[in-house]
């Protein structure tokens, strides 16, 4: 979608199991994206790649449970970062609706940091 508004890829990494990290550029506005994992330190990775790499925004992408919190202690919520959660279905049709709303909320909030 954001390749679709002239987003470019400045950065694609495929890891073995089939996720990714990526950074793109979006009028001036450079954008981590680093996909699932099931651990914390997954996070810490994600934030580090971020921040290694000079961008303005990162979506991380993690499993449910509380502990994924802790590598956020320093931050705000609200300032420093926005946490979606991912609305769970009661069959097939509504977990995919679910995660085409996710997919879109994002998208909008992507668009609208970087100023579009």
């Amino acid at each position: 979608m954001l390749k679709g508004i002239d987003a470019t890829i400045d950065f694609y990494e495929r890891f073995p199991w089939g996720d990714f990290k990526s950074v793109l550029e979006l009028h001036g506005t450079k954008i981590a994206i680093y996909s699932a994992g099931d651990e914390k330190q997954h996070l810490l990775n994600a934030i580090d790649f971020g921040n290694s790499r000079a961008c303005d925004l990162l979506v991380a992408v993690v499993r449910a449970g509380t502990h994924y919190n802790e590598p956020l202690a320093d931050f705000t919520c609200g300032e420093d970062f926005d946490w979606f959660t991912l609305k769970k279905g009661n069959n097939t049709e509504e977990v995919s609706l679910n995660e085409t709303r996710m997919v879109i909320q994002l998208f909008n909030e992507i668009v609208k940091a970087a100023g579009l």
